[in-house]
């Protein structure tokens, strides 16, 4: 399949000129490249960060301290380790 891309001049003149030490075509510099860039596993996903959810019997009226916040947190992560 054909296709046109467009490299910064510098990159393209390192590609050419690492295709010719290796005797190959830019083309086949390609696709090698592409191949094992393809071929790596990608990166994980990125963990979701779970909120301890604060009962309150008024939302909105709850005052939250750092001590509440910590006991909270206290809460969860036992909760967790279970």
């Amino acid at each position: 399949m054909r296709t046109t891309i467009d490299i910064p001049d510098a990159l393209f003149v390192r590609a050419k000129t690492q295709a010719a030490q290796k005797a190959t075509s830019l083309k086949g510099l390609f696709v090698e490249a592409l191949e094992e860039k393809l071929s790596a596993p990608l990166p994980s996903a990125k963990r979701r960060i779970a909120f301890p959810l604060v009962p309150s019997s008024r939302p909105g009226s709850n005052k939250l301290t750092a001590e509440k916040i910590e006991a909270l947190d206290s809460d969860a992560e036992k909760a967790d380790a279970s």
